[in-house]
């Protein structure tokens, strides 16, 4: 996720809405914020498809706040948003939230009518969107228990199993 994309409702121009306030845990060297995303419009992007160069980026959050530090914060948001709330560090200093950087779960807000408090927002390692079972989302890298995956990308057959119909390969039909 890019971090320089539009951001739909500057902190300082809601005026009313509600109030989102809790703790960012954790450690962070580098760009910390706090970023409410709106709820997917369309279908989700293929797996390791990314905008063409020149593309204009899409899909900023609906609001955006800045951190100095992790610890407490509060944030207006639009009343009645709905979406992802975040915390994001960008440890690396590259504008991307990637492999190398920090992120928290997503709290999921719906509808807000009312101010929330006590939002917990940990960070731990960023998820990478391209990664399979094989560890650097290559069917040949090692997976979680350290064996090769499948180049064909299909599981392997349980130990003392065949794959494709329990018959050995080369055993003649019928």
């Amino acid at each position: 996720m890019r971090l320089d994309v539009p951001i739909q409702s500057v902190q300082a121009d809601i005026v009313g809405g509600v109030t989102l306030s809790g703790v960012v845990t954790g450690e962070c060297t580098g760009r910390l914020v706090i970023d409410l995303m709106p709820p997917p419009s369309g279908p989700p992007p293929e797996p390791g498809s990314q905008p063409d160069d020149g593309e204009e980026p899409v899909g900023g959050p609906l609001t955006r706040l800045e951190l100095d530090t992790v610890g407490a914060f509060s944030m207006k948001v639009p009343e009645g948003a709905t979406g992802a709330l975040a915390a994001l560090c960008d440890a690396d200093g590259d504008g991307v939230i990637g492999r190398d950087d920090l992120a928290s779960e997503a709290v999921e807000l719906d509808a807000l009518a009312a101010s929330v408090a006590d939002l917990a927002l940990a960070l731990a390692p960023a998820s990478d969107p391209g990664t399979t079972r094989g560890g650097e989302g290559k069917p040949d890298s090692p997976g979680p228990d350290g064996g090769q995956a499948p180049a064909d990308g299909k599981p392997a057959a349980p130990e003392g199993q065949h794959p494709e119909g329990g018959k050995p390969p080369g055993t003649p039909p019928g």
